[in-house]
């Protein structure tokens, strides 16, 4: 990996940590709830277990962005919701194998 791009990598995770840190951890999607404080709108990160950086640390594994929109007429949460519901049926989020034990920030 480039010295550059190995930066840019090592900035995003910094951040991460910051978020992770200021929220009090990272959130499970297996144990969450719509009953869940949750902004309306935003940026999710998805780690999966044994997906690990070279450092041995959580690797995100997915990215995605939800009501970016001030028109959007669905939420976050929403989102989040119809993602683990497929998951526990037996479907893969972006070729994970599992979402339960995921977590998003």
């Amino acid at each position: 990996m480039s010295s550059g791009r190995h930066l840019h990598h090592s900035e995003f995770y910094a951040l991460l940590d910051m978020l992770a840190n200021r929220l009090g951890g990272t959130r499970h999607l297996s144990t969450c709830t719509g009953r869940d404080i949750w902004p309306s709108h935003g940026v999710y990160f998805f780690f999966e277990p044994g997906e690990l950086r070279i450092d041995g640390k959580p690797r995100v594994v997915r990215v995605g962005t939800h009501g970016l929109r001030s028109t959007s007429r669905t939420t976050l949460w929403k989102r989040l919701a119809k993602l683990a519901a497929h998951a526990s049926a037996g479907g893969t989020i972006a070729g994970q194998s599992s979402v339960g034990t995921s977590g998003a920030l």
